[in-house]
């Protein structure tokens, strides 16, 4: 009992935060942590998961999808549950389990190990809000409306009570009120003043006051006797290193900001000031040029006049600087020269309408190549400069590197359509290639086969040596399956330990044995997995197309 008690301790130790069981009516029997009791989670003996909080973010907070499961007694896997109210203070816990039966076969409950996950869930939902924010930013024309959106997205975020932007007057470095968000009618109410000047205190970083009545920092102290709030973050915002907004929120009480989320509100807020000041650069550009002209080489984004024939007639330096290329030898260039190949000519439709009037300005993102031939994704802004009689003279165009954006936006399509673990496509991705060589076989009279694989060993390994061992394995299985396939086939990963293959353009059953067999004897050669030597089998399932399933659901059930 011993031996087995220091087991138990030590696969606690190495794969999970703490051990658990339940009964038969799902309510936790045993809590043991792997270290010091955590009071918080102590608490979960005695009662089911959907008496201690809401069910699992990703079912949208209901427990039928749970429960369903708990009732047809069948193990389960990373179940978030999330403690605490939504926001900054929640704390999730992922708990996996399997059901545990007597020795005459009647179910007497679950077992299973925990793991707070509370950090790579509010990552995540960071880098969500970050996408979020440069969304808004990047589709919303309307200055105002774009402002509010954000301020409303950080605030449902940390469980903000309300949210204000202000503007700084160029003139007079007043504070002028501009957008505000809520949750109920408070209306705006803030430890700043209208036509105040901005505040010494507030520097280049977020300022935190816990106590808005007792900080000397306010300036309107009965603030929390008129809202109940007691605790605000002031966050200005810069532009090419100049203030050009600030913006503050408040809540009842809330703790201060950890390292991670600051680090997402600087990012936030060097956003806006790229907004803030590109909106304001092209509402100038449409007021006065001469006003225009002396913004333009200060701005913190690239601008550029362009004559009817597409050549360069002027460069701010922030666009030099961002193509790698002099004043001089931008000047010499034409757009298209500068441009990707594969988008030459995408702005040339919308580039027709304007001139002709038909449209006063038009965005579009494309490519521009670098100096060294380096690819650079860029927004653009352009509008059209007339003369007095309203013949077009040059076209006005704004530039900014989105490059990042597009990055992010890539790593979110390829988690979408790819398995995280091992880089294969996922079964959505999967899905879709099916289809596709399905139309084409019909359409060439070809055949194909799809092979269904499962490890058989595979939940030994991963229940003895943990889930880091399995997750090796997997991954090795991967690169194994892929070295026995030719560049046209394809690979996917299902879940858990299952793969499936795509084997285009196949002549018979016996080609497509021959694949399976040395599938086989590659899975069966040995893995090194944390100093041991493993060894597991697969099973394969064969579908041949059209023989022996039409469409997709008939090949995917019959392999």
């Amino acid at each position: 009992m011993r031996q087995a008690e220091e087991r138990l301790q030590c696969v606690i130790e190495l794969a999970a935060d703490f051990y658990w069981e339940q009964d038969a009516e799902h309510r936790f029997a045993v809590y043991r942590p792997r270290g010091e009791s955590d009071a918080d989670l102590a608490a979960i003996v005695g009662k089911t998961s959907w008496e201690l909080c809401d069910g699992p973010p990703a079912d949208g907070g209901r427990w039928d999808r749970h429960r369903a499961v708990l009732d047809a007694h069948q193990a389960f896997r990373d179940v978030v549950h999330r403690f605490g109210a939504k926001g900054a203070a929640a704390r999730y816990v992922s708990f996996s389990g399997q059901p545990v039966f007597d020795a005459k076969g009647a179910f007497s409950g679950y077992r299973g190990i925990g793991r707070d996950v509370t950090a790579e869930t509010r990552a995540d939902r960071l880098a969500h809000v970050e996408h979020v924010i440069a969304r808004i930013l990047s589709e919303n024309d309307d200055v105002n409306e774009a402002l509010r959106s954000v301020v409303r997205a950080l605030c449902e975020y940390e469980r903000w009570s309300a949210g204000h932007f202000w503007t700084v007057d160029e003139q007079s470095g007043a504070l002028r009120p501009c957008v505000s968000w809520s949750h109920g009618d408070e209306g705006r109410h803030s430890v700043l003043e209208a036509g105040a000047a901005v505040p010494d205190w507030l520097g280049a970083d977020p300022v935190f006051i816990a106590d808005v009545a007792g900080d000397p920092r306010t300036l309107r102290p009965s603030l929390r006797v008129r809202t109940g709030w007691n605790t605000s973050l002031v966050v200005p915002i810069l532009s090419a290193g100049a203030l050009v907004g600030v913006l503050d929120f408040y809540a009842p009480r809330i703790a201060a900001p950890d390292p991670l989320f600051l680090r997402v509100l600087r990012a936030a807020a060097a956003e806006l000031g790229h907004f803030f000041q590109r909106a304001l650069t092209v509402e100038r550009l449409r007021d006065s040029e001469e006003r225009f002209s002396s913004t333009m080489e200060l701005a913190a984004i690239g601008i550029a006049h362009v004559d009817d024939a597409g050549r360069f007639v002027y460069a701010n330096p922030q666009l030099c600087e961002m193509l790698d290329y002099t004043e001089a030898e931008l000047l010499a260039l034409t757009v298209k020269q500068v441009s990707h190949p594969g988008d030459v000519n995408v702005t040339d439709e919308l580039g027709d309408k304007l001139r002709s009037g038909a449209i006063k300005s038009f965005k579009m993102e494309k490519r521009y190549l670098r100096k060294d031939g380096s690819p650079i994704w860029v927004g653009l802004t352009i509008a059209c400069k007339r003369d007095r009689t309203g013949k077009a003279v040059y076209d006005i165009s704004v530039v900014e590197d989105i490059s990042a954006r597009k990055r992010a936006e890539e790593r979110v399509q390829y988690l979408a359509t790819h398995d995280g673990l091992t880089g294969l496509p996922n079964r959505a991705m999967f899905g879709q290639l099916l289809n596709l060589a399905i139309e084409t076989a019909k359409r060439y009279d070809r055949r194909f086969a799809v092979l269904f694989i499962d490890l058989d060993r595979f939940k030994v390994i991963n229940d003895t040596l943990g889930h880091e061992a399995g997750d090796v394995l997997l991954r090795e299985m991967a690169a194994r399956l892929r070295e026995c396939l030719r560049a046209s086939d394809v690979v996917a990963r299902l879940g858990g330990d299952e793969f499936v293959l795509l084997l285009q353009e196949v002549k018979d059953s016996g080609q497509v044995s021959i694949v399976a067999r040395n599938i086989l004897s590659a899975v069966m050669k040995p893995v090194v997995i944390l100093g041991q030597e493993c060894r597991v089998t697969a099973s394969i399932g064969v579908c041949m197309h059209p023989e022996e399933g039409q469409d997709d659901q008939a090949v995917m059930k019959n392999a």
